[in-house]
């Protein structure tokens, strides 16, 4: 991590995943009423009235719901698509879910079909039974192992868990932390040691570098297992932006990616940077505030909860109200009920909002320039936002009119670099691209990886990383491969430089597929 590439790297990575990562919450959540289960939206109104025994949260547009016949699925319009006859189920990753029947564990996939037949091999811990990076913990006695989506064992059971109340560890960025006591070490998806045992304790991977415990302090390790910033601090955070919280006794900082301390221990509690501002919290006032980059207060502790900063605003809590301040910590407006936000932040001078059981867009003073009428919305990206009106998607521009609608069961994306995502039905196996008049740019071609966290591909300075038979390519803004399919990673496109790996070997190329940089 001395190197400029291993620097570059980590920036670029910080950068896309940050965007990548980007999803809009469930907005149906259960809710109980005299004894059963139903659905309601945001501002707390009924839309899939109680009648279930009880109901799990949405995943993937599917909800695993109880009635007396079993466990079966809904859909978002309340609508049993998957009948009930399961004894026990779990939420939906990967396009795979978890059910128990005649005692045994399963997966079926979105039809209800059984594609994994239940085996005692299969045995849920404390943490949920689901597939991440295409792989599932199985075990046999006291150890364990993964499968595949396919129901094949591909790294046979050897691995322990001793933590009382633990799980095995889920793979993340191509590798998983296991344990053989007393110590830990990481295997790829292959099974095969990368990392050896060596560390007392470890995380999953953020941003190419991974903390680790050693002798009771916290560190930070490469693929590689070098040690790149040593064992030093009571508690760390992953990478962001460049940055990592870390924690020496009481007292919270910042350091970079060389490991130099960029803003002093001094904080209770910290967040992560936005807009060159982080919010810092004092456990004395109990209060919110922010600092700038050198650590200095910009923003005095006066707020109960905050949010990241965007386009010169964050949402705060102030005297029991919500509302926006701009960077100077001047509060510019705000929010009563029954106006909600649920992921308050501003695209292009506005936010979508929900009021009264529709969705409009306020623009940054606090003033409705789009009236409610959305049954869902998204935010502006370019001249045009995804909106849907009962079964229909469309687009409206910033005065609020339609300009596109898709025809059901149709549904659209996030938008990006002009295009749109768009999938043929509410399933999401298949994604192409719409621009923003609604018209078809690229066909509905390109699969969503099969990791966890795997999303639709997405333009970014007119290229795009899409997944084609196991490995990762970029198409242009006509669909064409102008970059081809043979890594086992890729990130998107920034600064016309985009981070992608083959093995355990990572490199950043060009625009043109060209290796500018690669680690050894």
């Amino acid at each position: 991590m001395k190197t400029l590439l291993a620097t570059l790297v980590l920036v670029i990575l910080a950068v896309s995943s940050a965007a990548g990562a980007e999803k809009t919450a469930p907005s149906l959540k259960p809710v109980e009423r005299d004894g059963k289960w139903g659905f309601a939206d945001p501002a707390g109104k009924i839309v899939i009235p109680p009648q279930f025994d009880y109901a799990g949260g949405f995943s993937e547009a599917l909800a695993p719901v109880l009635t007396g016949a079993g466990w079966g699925y809904i859909n978002e319009s309340g609508e049993m698509v998957i009948p009930p006859r399961f004894a026990e189920a779990d939420l939906f990753a990967e396009t795979l879910a978890a059910v128990k029947t005649g005692g045994k564990w399963g997966f079926i996939d979105h039809t209800g079909k059984m594609v994994i037949p239940p085996q005692a091999m299969i045995q849920p811990y404390s943490a949920p039974l689901r597939f991440t990076e295409g792989l599932v913990p199985v075990t046999i006695g006291h150890r364990y192992g993964y499968m595949d989506k396919t129901g094949k064992v591909v790294i046979p059971p050897q691995f322990v868990v001793t933590a009382e109340g633990g799980a095995p560890a889920e793979f993340s960025q191509g590798v998983a932390k296991v344990e053989i006591p007393p110590t830990w070490g990481y295997i790829d998806r292959r099974g095969k040691m990368v990392i050896p045992y060596q560390f007392q304790e470890g995380r999953p991977f953020g941003n190419g570098l991974a903390p680790v415990a050693v002798k009771g302090k916290w560190g930070f390790i490469d693929k590689s297992a070098k040690m790149v910033i040593a064992p030093q601090y009571d508690e760390v955070e992953p990478f962001s932006q460049g940055l990592a919280a870390v924690r020496l006794g009481d007292k919270c900082g910042f350091i970079d990616v060389t490991g130099k301390l960029a803003v002093p221990l001094q904080f209770d509690q910290t967040e992560r940077f936005s807009e060159g501002l982080a919010r810092v919290k004092s456990d004395k006032d109990q209060k919110w505030g922010f600092i700038d980059r050198a650590g200095k207060l910009a923003i005095p502790y006066s707020f109960s909860n905050a949010g990241d900063f965007a386009e010169e605003r964050a949402w705060v809590e102030l005297d029991g109200h919500g509302g926006f301040i701009d960077p100077a910590g001047k509060v510019v407006f705000t929010v009563n009920k029954p106006v909600y936000f649920t992921s308050p932040r501003f695209a292009g001078g506005l936010a979508p909002a929900y009021s009264q059981g529709k969705w409009g867009y306020v623009d940054k003073n606090g003033k409705f320039s789009i009236k409610p009428r959305f049954d869902f919305a998204r935010d502006f990206s370019g001249p045009t936002a995804v909106v849907r009106l009962g079964k229909r998607y469309g687009l409206i521009d910033r005065t609020g009119k339609l300009v596109a609608e898709m025809k059901p069961p149709a549904a659209l994306g996030e938008s990006a670099d002009g295009l749109t995502q768009f999938t043929p039905d509410l399933r999401g196996k298949n994604w192409g691209f719409v621009d923003s008049s609604g018209k078809t740019v690229i066909g509905a071609h390109y699969i969503v990886p099969p990791v966890e966290g795997g999303m639709p591909p997405r333009f970014s300075q007119g290229l795009a990383a899409v997944y084609l038979k196991g490995k990762y390519g970029f198409i242009d803004r006509q669909g064409k491969l102008v970059i081809a399919a043979t890594f086992d990673e890729a990130r998107s496109f920034a600064e016309d430089l985009a981070p992608v790996a083959t093995g355990y070997r990572v490199a950043v190329i060009d625009k043109t597929g060209k290796v500018v940089k690669q680690s050894h």
